[in-house]
């Protein structure tokens, strides 16, 4: 019989080589449709519908992340349903899981949208400085994205419900206080009925901060263990990683919007595009995007484990439970199948934990 090691190694295998797949997917049709002319087609069908400037591209984005989310589907049903299965991490049945594929997918889509829209909307109103107002734009939706994740997204997905009154939620309450970090709730993470993975969080931002502890990490940890897990959780805060986050975020946003916009002014004329802001050249921006966000995934992910150390560190001098964190740490890695010792290139790009 395989040990938890052999598993994991084979896990990450499976779910690497998944997602070097979704990768070259997520490059390859946008570049397809933009080569072969098929968008210009689409752009073309639409236009014979439509001339508004907002139903229009609106309508043509639609078209795009369908297209692209049916293209991706098999993967992504191997990489979450089967694989997750196969190594007894998955507890839901099919129609569960795309029930989920397919809020994600509606999500995706209102998000698309609403971003696209704003950013074509600006290349014909600004063509010369639209990457600089679409990236304020952008940074402050990144942010009402944080605030409003723990109390209208996590929900759509997962079921919530405050911790009871005891020893478990005095020690984190206690804990917060003494690190003078205002949180609005403790809540149960009901994550079990889909998977046996576990997690734990302080998520949102101001008034909607709470922490999420996973049933499957409250069934199978001592309070000591969860404590000092949260601990981890609460040093992001006091550490101010999640606003040092945002300012890599915004940075990476800024410096990939004015890269994407020297590409779309060099590249629109070779696609048969009439004008940058011609809504045909879509897939090219998610080309670019898509091309720029691989490019800097090494910087993201370093900074991640940067923040997750420090993080561990916090933890183990606030709270002094040396053999809590190692028995915790231990019991994540197993629940979640996570390889101990990744190979280096591959922990360099795709790593965000130490």
């Amino acid at each position: 019989m395989e040990n938890n090691n052999d598993q994991s190694v084979k896990y990450e295998r499976l779910k690497l080589s998944s997602s070097i797949i979704s990768i070259f997917t997520v490059l390859g049709v946008p570049f397809i449709l933009i080569i072969t002319g098929f968008s210009i087609d689409i752009r073309s069908f639409i236009k014979l519908q439509t001339e508004s400037d907002i139903l229009g591209p609106s309508i043509f984005i639609i078209i795009i992340v369908l297209l692209m989310s049916i293209i991706t589907l098999p993967t992504s049903y191997y990489s979450n349903f089967f694989l997750e299965k196969k190594f007894g991490l998955n507890r839901m049945n099919f129609w569960r899981w795309l029930l989920d594929w397919t809020k994600s997918l509606t999500l995706e889509i209102i998000l698309s949208v609403i971003t696209i829209s704003v950013i074509y909307g600006l290349i014909r109103s600004f063509p010369e400085n639209w990457w600089f107002i679409a990236s304020v734009i952008l940074a402050i939706f990144s942010m009402i994205l944080l605030i409003i994740t723990p109390v209208i997204l996590l929900p759509m997905f997962y079921k919530f419900e405050p911790l009871p009154e005891g020893d478990l939620k005095n020690r984190l309450m206690n804990l917060a206080d003494n690190l003078n970090t205002s949180i609005n709730g403790i809540f149960i993470w009901k994550i079990g009925e889909k998977t046996s993975k576990s997690n734990a969080a302080v998520t949102g931002l101001g008034r909607t901060r709470r922490i999420i502890i996973a049933d499957t990490l409250i069934e199978t940890m001592t309070p000591e263990e969860i404590e000092v897990v949260m601990a981890h959780e609460l040093g992001h805060h006091v550490k101010k990683d999640i606003w040092k986050g945002i300012l890599v975020q915004i940075i990476l946003i800024f410096l990939s919007l004015y890269g994407i916009s020297i590409l779309l002014e060099s590249f629109y004329e070779r696609f048969g595009l009439s004008e940058v802001s011609d809504y045909a050249g879509i897939p090219l921006l998610i080309l670019f995007t898509a091309l720029v966000s691989l490019v800097s995934m090494p910087v993201a992910m370093w900074f991640s484990r940067r923040s997750e150390k420090n993080a561990d560190i916090f933890a183990l001098e606030i709270t002094g439970m040396k053999v809590e964190f190692c028995s915790a740490m231990q019991k994540l890695a197993e629940q979640n199948l996570s390889r101990k010792n990744p190979n280096k290139l591959v922990k360099w790009i795709f790593y965000s934990h130490p």
